[in-house]
């Protein structure tokens, strides 16, 4: 009886002894647990390029200062400069959390003309990117200098050491003697005699001969039928588009699919035309449908023109597959046109075509649409049949449509 209580002692004593040691060890992993990285959500940076200003083309051999300005809220700890999506320079900022705003020059040489897509990236302390706008730089060849020939040899002549060999080559002024005039008497004297004036005839200076003047090598703007269209698809060469991107058919696609990017900073698409003439267009977007309706309900699109940048906000939950005005606005040929669209948090965004119509050759000020978007309202069930037709999309797949897209 006495072993027993001893054997039932000594084990409530190594159950007490093992709980302690539990529960030490527990507030200590709970005490020294490294606090949790903040998600995308809770950060909030951007990055921007103001110089070189927008529109504004190099001549090939110049260096060329890309300067940004970037913050976050995890602090900036370096900014890459990328160039064509390749990456140019890296520079780390010394104190990522207290030298905000990060300002940085950095120097890039073009080795051949063309256009250059320019982007700068800020990396947080946690290792989170934020990126600019990208940029479109136009490098012109360098300018070809024209041979000036010097005056004098235009001008033929003998050359110094012949002139003091032959000191006749050149004759001295020739002075014109004056001829007596006047009254011959009878006996042949003259009576009275009125001399003219003595003439020296010296050589005169040449003529200065202006050099050839410098041919204009600009070619006219070509002239359009007022209704050409330029239209560019997801699938054309003027598209671009950096980031995350998927490709897939949703439904009313513009030539059977459309490209769409999940929500987040960085997701960018171009639509770049090659446009002919100068004048006013109408631009326009289509997007196709979702059937799982989490697209953005306040997608930008930003239209580059020779008045400048013009913002315009569409939903992308309204009426897919068909063509939305974004406005009226004056391009010139040759110059960094574009419409771009950018990603964001509030929802995907969806990138498949842009079509640029000519309404003619006169300058007159942007027309923009100022429509606002429609709210949406959140549900936790999927969407209704009855609802997928009265947003744009159909619950099955029309004839011909096999892929929806997959998010």
């Amino acid at each position: 009886m006495v072993q027993t209580n001893m054997k039932g002692g000594i084990m409530r004593q190594i159950v007490t002894i093992i709980s302690v040691l539990i529960i030490f060890t527990g507030s200590a992993a709970c005490r020294y647990a490294p606090p949790p990285k903040p998600v995308a959500s809770e950060m909030s940076g951007s990055v921007n390029i103001f110089k070189p200003l927008v529109g504004q083309a190099f001549n090939l051999g110049s260096a060329i200062e890309i300067q940004s300005r970037s913050v976050g809220s995890q602090g900036v700890q370096r900014v890459e400069l990328w160039v064509n999506e390749q990456l140019v320079r890296a520079d780390a900022n010394p104190l990522p959390l207290a030298n905000q705003p990060f300002v940085v020059s950095q120097s890039w040489q073009p080795n051949a003309p063309g256009r250059y897509a320019i982007q700068v990236k800020a990396y947080t302390t946690e290792q989170f990117v934020w990126l600019s706008a990208v940029m479109a730089l136009e490098i012109k060849p360098a300018p070809v200098a024209l041979p000036v020939t010097p005056l004098a040899t235009l001008i033929p002549g003998p050359t110094p050491t012949a002139l003091s060999a032959a000191k006749d080559v050149l004759p001295s002024p020739t002075p014109i003697r004056p001829t007596p005039i006047g009254v011959v008497s009878s006996g042949g004297e003259v009576m009275a005699a009125t001399p003219t004036l003595t003439t020296t005839i010296m050589p005169t200076s040449p003529t200065p001969i202006p050099p050839p003047p410098i041919a204009n090598n600009s070619a006219p703007s070509a002239s359009l039928p007022v209704g050409q269209e330029f239209i560019i698809d997801n699938n054309s060469p003027e598209f671009q588009k950096t980031g995350v991107w998927y490709n897939g058919d949703g439904g009313q696609s513009y030539q059977g699919n459309c490209d769409w990017a999940p929500r987040g900073s960085g997701n960018n698409a171009y639509w770049q035309p090659n446009l002919t003439a100068a004048g006013m267009y109408e631009v326009f977007a289509w997007w196709c449908g979702d059937p799982n309706h989490d697209q953005s309900t306040e997608a930008q699109f930003i239209i580059r023109s020779a008045l400048g940048d013009q913002k315009v906000t569409v939903n992308y939950q309204e009426l897919a597959g068909q063509w939305h005005s974004l406005g009226q606005y004056f391009f010139q040929p040759g110059e960094s046109n574009f419409v771009t669209v950018n990603g964001g948090f509030q929802g995907n965004i969806i990138a498949d075509a842009v079509k640029f119509v000519y309404l003619g050759a006169e300058s007159r000020p942007a027309i923009v649409p100022t429509a606002s978007p429609t709210p949406v309202t959140w549900t936790n069930h999927p969407p209704s049949p009855l609802e997928q037709i009265a947003a744009g999309d159909h619950p099955h797949p029309l004839p011909g449509q096999t892929t929806r897209l997959a998010h």
